[in-house]
């Protein structure tokens, strides 16, 4: 008999763990980096690429924004 509350109790918290990631509950912001690291790794090696070099890029105009405190459009 405590064998089985044991086990109940196991799978009450892996369901309650598995709820809070999904949920986003432990971030407070929703999906964090995990999933847009896995959300990327899913895509096409092209696809990759092609996120990787715009990911470059706006990091490259970020940095010229701060380093002559003027917005490019």
């Amino acid at each position: 008999m405590i064998g089985i509350v044991v086990w109940i109790g196991i799978v009450a918290a892996a369901a309650l763990i598995f709820y809070v990631i999904i949920a986003g509950k432990l971030s407070g912001r929703g999906f964090g980096p995990a999933f847009l690291t896995v959300f990327h790794d899913w895509q096409p090696g092209d696809k990759q690429e092609a996120i990787e070099i715009t990911m470059e890029e706006k990091a490259g105009k970020k940095q010229a924004e701060q380093q002559t405190g003027q917005v490019e459009e």
